[in-house]
């Protein structure tokens, strides 16, 4: 994600989805600079994942640095069969 800021980036978890998006703004053009060719990476950009386990997204966390966003999503513990005791009367 060159050219980004973690200010512009906005992550969510909603039923078992990840939602990933960004806004790019345009860069200002330098005054006198003559370019052959220029990329242009500005707009908005979505991508939705399908998170193959649940997880707790209260704890989720994200990490951006030098261009790499990182994100742990923590797991929900699996829940564990339960022995239920019969007593006699």
């Amino acid at each position: 994600m060159s050219g980004v800021s973690a200010k512009n980036l906005n992550n969510s978890i909603t039923g078992g989805v990840l939602t990933l998006r960004r806004e790019a703004q345009a860069e200002e053009d330098v005054e006198g600079a003559q370019y052959h060719i220029r990329e242009r990476r500005y707009g908005s950009f979505t991508r939705s994942i399908g998170l193959p386990t649940p997880v707790v997204a209260e704890k989720a966390d994200a990490q951006f640095d030098s261009g790499i966003l990182t994100l742990r999503l923590p797991k929900v513990e699996e829940v564990k069969p339960m022995t239920i005791t019969v007593r006699a009367r």
